[in-house]
């Protein structure tokens, strides 16, 4: 029979510690939903799938997640690259600024948090991402039809 192995994390994380990260994580996630109002799926013809939806944030969240980029410019210009081949609108001054500032937070909190925690984080910041963007998609066609209807 094999032998069993545990692996344990290094480092405690303190409820401070914990308070802290999930402040980080809801502004990472406020940032690329920001960074989303500017990011609309070509062909989207009232049908949309959490991949179409979260876009290039998804494609993001991936690569930093396996290493495949490190750096801020990189990132970006990653995901500058897909908008521009994915979207029907372009990526405006404050888009960009807001995906900036996401991709600094996400870095961020890659560099203070154990890697269990961060790929944790990376989920939440996902889903989290996915409901704003939700949201933001509701709130849009409810305020369309009520101009509809007057």
């Amino acid at each position: 029979m094999r032998p069993i192995y545990k692996i344990k994390e290094e480092r405690k994380v303190s409820p401070e510690f914990m308070d802290e990260i999930k402040m980080d994580i809801e502004t990472t996630i406020d940032h690329f939903a920001k960074y989303l109002e500017d990011f609309i799926p070509e062909g989207a013809s009232g049908r949309f799938t959490k991949t179409s939806i979260v876009g290039p944030v998804g494609k993001l969240l991936s690569g930093i997640s396996s290493s495949k980029l490190e750096t801020k410019d990189a990132l970006v210009g990653y995901v500058v690259n897909i908008h521009e081949n994915t979207s029907s609108k372009w990526l405006s001054d404050e888009g960009k600024k807001s995906l900036e500032e996401g991709v600094v937070c996400l870095l961020s909190l890659k560099e203070k948090a154990p890697n269990r925690l961060f790929t944790k984080a990376l989920r939440e910041i996902d889903y989290g991402v996915y409901k704003r963007k939700l949201e933001y998609i509701y709130n849009k066609k409810k305020k369309k039809d009520e101009v509809k209807e007057e």
